[in-house]
């Protein structure tokens, strides 16, 4: 398929041109390729496959494909950063990618914000790919029994908190509006107990 990529040649290019406050001059064509069709003709069954989803608003639209197609179970680990979040009328979509991954219990798909913790971008991958085996020496199901509680962890975290600082960021004066509302959250949660 053939469609335009905004920005290119940028740092962050996409294929949605809403991202951008107004559409960059700078497009070009390209042609996509399916991520079910590229993990088909280069990834054997039994390799063990770390896989990292940040494209720049296309994540959801990679997941719900893989999802559709069963190529999600042939990656053992894959982790998505949500730059869908940064579209107008489209953030949503990262929601709804969630939950359809809960509702059909698929645990191999962990979130980008659980593992920012260096405050260094290396450091933090380094994180994500040693809570998973990365340097085991064993393989595929071996790993899976091995980190199976690691994926429920992070697999299933809802991030509740994280939209609302996210919608608190987008909507009022950012962070201040958020760490009010949390500390009164916390007292009201306090005055519930007692």
């Amino acid at each position: 398929m053939n469609t335009d990529l905004y920005d290119a040649g940028g740092v962050g290019g996409s294929i949605y041109g809403d991202k951008f406050d107004n559409h960059p001059e700078i497009k070009e064509e390209i042609k996509l390729v399916k991520a079910s069709e590229w993990i088909k003709s280069n990834i054997r069954k039994d390799d063990i496959v770390f896989m990292k989803i940040n494209v720049e608003g296309s994540e959801c639209d990679i997941i719900d494909e893989l999802i559709d197609t069963g190529c999600i179970y042939d990656m053992y680990c894959v982790k998505v950063d949500f730059d869908v979040r940064k579209i107008p009328g489209m953030q949503y979509r990262q929601w709804e990618t969630r939950k359809k991954l809960r509702r059909k219990k698929i645990f191999n798909v962990v979130f980008a914000e659980d593992f920012k913790t260096t405050g260094d971008f290396h450091g933090d991958i380094n994180f994500w790919l040693t809570q998973f085996g990365v340097f085991e020496n064993m393989g595929i199901e071996a790993l899976r029994v091995k980190y199976r509680q690691n994926f429920k962890k992070f697999s299933s975290r809802r991030s509740g908190n994280k939209r609302f600082k996210e919608f608190c960021t987008n909507h009022f004066s950012g962070n201040y509006f958020y760490a009010g509302a949390r500390i009164f959250y916390r007292w009201g949660k306090k005055m519930i107990k007692k």
